[in-house]
């Protein structure tokens, strides 16, 4: 069981640890004047990371191997020539006895239930006969990895059920862009050219399912060796042709071929979208990737120099060595309260 946490490391210095971490990455690096070679660690749990430091003598290429799981460290906390708190460690391990909750950012068992009853919801909102029994389908035959699935090892998404949030992100998005544009466009439209609702929702849903099948759930993430040398596209279209299989319904061939495109024009810009709807879900997901971006640069960026205004909070949330916050005018010359 795990008991000491990034957070809590400082009222351990100078003192021997034995922990379990999940080790980030581990690179290899030598001192500038001596030339003397270690690893350089980075150790995460759910409050935060730290460095970690193997010297030469205790160096050995399995740890290597470690990279991207949960581990046993033993090592003596302290300080770096610059101040900074890291661990110097002589022993590392596979851990044997976790939590994954207690290492890394997933979703919470609630919120995964959360997120695959909306996507019921909206499949349930499908008024067309074949759309709607093929959403059911892939749902329920996919439900596990829908949970679980991260969307990347390293940086935005990089945690399980990220494909989940991002399917029922982009879904909503698509959805209310619809519901907008329908509503406020004007000269309206013909009735015969209106927007189809259930082409949005069974496209949008089926545009990223295919990212369920790209890497194992953290925490040992890494890419499914069966599927490396499929497209993102390709992984969806193969989802909608295995889930039909098997079943009492039939899609005619142009509405594939519709749907297929719709998917193909999301992941591949230089090809044009057959209908409206496609044009409409390939910019839900530009948007939700632009703001999936944005949100991962925040906080990676949380502690080190510059300024982010935040209107809800009335000033700059300032970082110029550490997380401090800066309230004041738009310049962001004001008092800095650590």
């Amino acid at each position: 069981m795990k008991r000491i946490y990034v957070s809590q490391i400082n009222n351990y210095l100078t003192n021997t640890i034995e922990e379990d971490f999940y080790l980030k990455s581990i690179r290899t690096g030598s001192t500038k004047e001596s030339g003397i070679p270690y690893y350089k660690l980075t150790l995460v749990d759910k409050t935060g990371k730290i460095s970690g430091r193997i010297w030469d003598k205790n160096m050995d290429p399995v740890f290597e191997a470690l990279e991207n799981t949960i581990v046993n460290v033993k090592g003596d906390v302290l300080k770096d020539n610059k101040g900074e708190t890291e661990i110097i460690i002589y022993s590392i391990t596979p851990a044997q006895d976790y939590q994954v909750e207690d290492f890394i950012y997933s979703l919470e068992e609630s919120l995964k239930n959360k997120y695959i009853e909306v996507l019921q919801k909206m499949a349930e909102e499908v008024s067309k006969d074949t759309y709607s029994k093929l959403l059911k389908s892939i749902l329920e035959k996919n439900v596990d990895q829908l949970k679980e699935a991260p969307r990347s090892i390293s940086g935005t998404g990089n945690y399980n059920g990220a494909v989940l949030v991002q399917i029922v992100s982009i879904a909503s998005i698509s959805v209310q862009i619809m519901r907008s544009h329908s509503n406020l466009a004007y000269p309206k439209y013909n009735k015969t050219f209106y927007i189809d609702s259930d082409l949005i929702i069974t496209g949008a849903i089926l545009a990223t399912i295919g990212d369920i099948s790209i890497y194992t759930p953290f925490p040992d993430p890494q890419k499914i060796e069966n599927y490396t040398l499929l497209t993102r596209e390709l992984l969806s279209i193969q989802i909608i042709q295995q889930s039909m299989k098997g079943e009492d319904f039939f899609i005619p061939s142009n509405e594939q071929h519709l749907l297929y495109n719709i998917i193909q024009t999301v992941h591949n810009k230089s090809l044009r979208p057959m209908t409206r709807e496609a044009y409409l879900i390939r910019t839900a997901h530009e948007v939700y990737q632009t703001l999936a971006d944005m949100d991962h640069l925040f906080e990676q960026n949380r502690g080190k120099s510059g300024a982010i205004y935040v209107p809800s909070y009335g000033g700059y949330i300032y970082s110029p060595n550490t997380t401090n916050i800066c309230k004041g005018e738009d310049n962001g010359t004001s008092e800095i309260n650590s």
